[in-house]
């Protein structure tokens, strides 16, 4: 009898684990979805992003723990892009302290995936993204290089990098290296978008000009980059497969 009693106790654990965590994501994808718009319009005006850096330092230490709450979400949902929030970052706190805060956000966000895709694996992925999306990335599964692809594929600009975070939690990667290869790979670009909100914040519009331009070229020559070697990694992997 108390066996039977500690597992009826156990499922109803597991079924409000669940639903806690399926709120949570529908919650996360509505606030996305709506806040969308306005990081884009602020990141593109500096009058507004002024206003909200003004709206953000009225709260104290809360305003950062929203802006770093934001950052959660952007990673989880991937439809706010990642760019405007860092620069938010560098605008309201600095280079480096929004660097910190908007690493910290980003290695929570990239650590919630990782568990959320280990405890519910392909069903859990495919609620974010298709499966030709997914398809992509399947030459990773089995590669003896994996951790070497993943530190350059997070290192270089232009790659969808919230989408492989979803697909390295499908791998046998372990999440101390993990958390390492997320962490030190993307701190160059994450750098530079806290640069230029610095920048933007002091005045220096023309530096920041120049640092984003560098950056949106970087990003490009990454994109191109990133699909041809997904393509070269596929067809590769494919051929091994048959052979």
């Amino acid at each position: 009898m108390r066996f039977n009693k500690d597992k009826e106790v156990s499922k109803k654990r597991i079924a409000l684990l669940i639903s806690a965590m399926l709120i949570f994501i529908i919650f996360s994808a509505f606030i996305s979805v709506k806040l969308y718009p306005l990081i884009i319009a602020i990141a593109s005006s500096p009058e507004k992003m002024m206003e909200f850096k003004a709206w953000i330092e009225s709260y104290g230490i809360w305003g950062g723990v929203m802006l770093m709450t934001l950052q959660v979400l952007q990673v989880i949902v991937s439809v706010v892009p990642g760019g405007p929030v860092q620069i938010l970052f560098g605008l309201i706190y600095g280079t480096w302290k929004g660097l910190l805060l908007s690493l910290i956000g980003m290695t929570l966000g990239s650590v919630t995936v990782f568990f959320l895709v280990r405890a519910f694996k392909y069903k859990f992925i495919t609620m974010f993204m298709s499966k030709e999306k997914l398809d992509e990335y399947r030459f990773l599964k089995d590669s003896p290089r994996l951790e070497k692809i993943l530190a350059l594929l997070f290192l270089i600009p232009g790659v969808p990098k919230d989408t492989l975070v979803y697909y390295v939690g499908m791998t046998d990667l372990n999440i101390k290296k993990f958390i390492w290869i997320v962490v030190l790979m993307r701190i160059p670009s994450m750098m530079f978008s806290s640069f230029i909100g610095n920048n933007i914040g002091m005045g220096n519009m023309m530096s920041s000009f120049l640092v984003l331009s560098a950056l949106c070229l970087a990003g490009l020559a990454g994109m191109v980059y990133n699909r041809c070697f997904i393509k070269k990694s596929n067809e590769k992997s494919a051929y091994q497969q048959v052979m």
